[in-house]
């Protein structure tokens, strides 16, 4: 009977305890005053955005962006792409004694690319010539907007080619080969062969001393707006012959030298866009935007008044910032063998800051979260989404009373390599290859640009 009647007693007292616990919770909430309340808000921002012509990016060159060619779009206008090219000589190089009678059989060019950018059937020209004025510099930065006549008068014109993207000879099985590699190649003269063979042997003895024999050559598409290359090798070869005896019998013995355009040696990019001006903010409704260095879009963001919005609605409780989205929604996509590829990458950062960026192709660090990278998505809209939660709640804690705050940014393409996870980035760099999209802005009537929020205040 004694531990039946302290089980009940301590029954009875849970109970007690139990309601007593729910009671506080009760009463905790009904005297709360309205002030300790946690204000959640959704708000939405127009931004304001335009056309602005890109600043000239680094003009060297790396193995897979030597763009080489003409190529122009009605809705993006046209891009021309020139190359400088050195080549590196094999130092040390000894030939034959005379008295084996070394003897020159071609100097030819030989250009690989990766992939091209418009018609695989339209011809064009390619013109190649020797550069005879300045010297390019090996650790001097040239800028994409470098004048090519600083290096090359034309005065010697080495070779012309017509060619096509892809080699019309081929049949699609040799095409469709994972192991093709597309090229052309160029056969000098006869006099260009004597030339290049009958240099100074001294000139073997080191890069500068061939480099001031032969500073390179200039090539440049002189027909044709319908192709870019994407060089991934260009180098030159030149083959000869000399006979020596073997077992008391003249022997004929062919051989070949190859100057590598390498890292060792510098490869420019001149790149053009002729009559840009004619298509900045051409269409009321869209932004257009154009890789390499063509036209970017500048928004403006209104932090001055976000900040009275936000304190209209929470007042001087603390902020903090659940999300954040400004989408760029994709519009007139072109399948057309005259469009431009889209990038799959855009880089938001101050518009202050974009000059330094092209030129340096400075990487964005962890701590910099004033660069924001926009990632293509089809879902649900066709569209690069920026996540700005983390910028937004930045900027509006500084100087919280300025409501007439605006922080233009600037949107460019960009290249991206992924670091050992998928969510981290190890390098961007300004988009170098031929691409462009075009995106609604504010005035578009359909789905005009904007900033959705949510925040809470506490």
């Amino acid at each position: 009977m004694r531990k039946l009647y302290i089980s009940i007693v301590a029954f009875v007292v849970a109970l007690l305890a139990m309601g007593c616990s729910q009671n506080s919770n009760i009463v905790g909430i009904e005297i709360q005053p309205d002030s300790d309340a946690i204000a959640a808000v959704v708000d939405v921002f127009d931004v304001i955005s335009r056309d602005v012509a890109a600043p000239p990016v680094s003009a060297q060159c790396d193995t897979s962006a030597m763009l080489l060619g003409n190529f122009y779009n009605a809705r993006y206008g046209g891009t021309k792409a020139d190359l400088l090219v050195q080549f590196m000589p094999p130092e040390g190089y000894n030939f034959p004694a005379d008295a084996l009678n070394p003897t020159p059989d071609s100097l030819v060019l030989t250009l690989t690319y990766n992939g091209f950018c418009g018609s695989k059937n339209e011809p064009f020209e390619i013109a190649v010539y020797e550069m005879t004025s300045g010297n390019i510099e090996y650790n001097k930065q040239y800028l994409s907007d470098l004048n090519v006549n600083d290096y090359c008068d034309r005065s010697i014109l080495m070779g012309k080619r017509i060619s096509t993207s892809i080699d019309q000879t081929l049949t699609n099985e040799q095409i469709d080969d994972e192991d093709f590699q597309p090229y052309i190649s160029y056969k000098f003269t006869n006099e260009q062969l004597q030339r290049f063979f009958n240099m100074p042997k001294s000139v073997y003895e080191s890069r500068e001393k061939f480099l001031n024999e032969f500073k390179g050559i200039y090539m440049t598409m002189s027909y044709g707006q319908s192709t870019m290359l994407y060089l991934r090798e260009v180098y030159l070869q030149l083959f000869y012959h000399y006979t020596y005896k073997k077992n008391g019998v003249d022997t004929v013995m062919s051989t070949y030298i190859t100057y590598p355009a390498s890292h060792e040696v510098r490869q420019l990019n001149a790149i053009s866009h002729p009559n840009r001006e004619q298509f900045l903010n051409k269409i009321d409704s869209v932004n257009v935007i154009k890789a390499a260095g063509g036209i970017y879009t500048e928004v403006e963001i209104p932090i001055g008044e976000m900040r009275r919005r936000i304190h209209d609605s929470i007042g001087n409780k603390m902020m903090m910032m659940n999300s954040a989205l400004l989408s760029f929604e994709v519009t007139n996509v072109d399948l057309t063998t005259r469009n431009l590829p889209m990038f799959s990458y855009l880089l938001m950062l101050p518009s202050d800051k974009v000059e330094e960026f092209v030129k340096s192709n400075a990487v964005p660090t962890s701590s910099d979260i004033d660069k924001v990278v926009g990632y293509y998505s089809i879902v649900p809209n066709k569209e690069y989404q920026f996540d700005l939660a983390y910028l937004l709640a930045k900027r509006l804690r500084e100087d919280p009373t300025n409501y007439d705050e605006v922080l233009k940014m600037t949107v460019l393409p960009v290249s991206v390599v992924n670091g050992i996870t998928s969510n981290s980035v190890s390098s961007i760099r300004p988009m170098k290859q031929l691409s462009a999209a075009s995106v609604r802005n504010s005035s578009n009537s359909y789905s005009p640009m904007r900033i959705e929020i949510s925040y809470s205040g506490f």
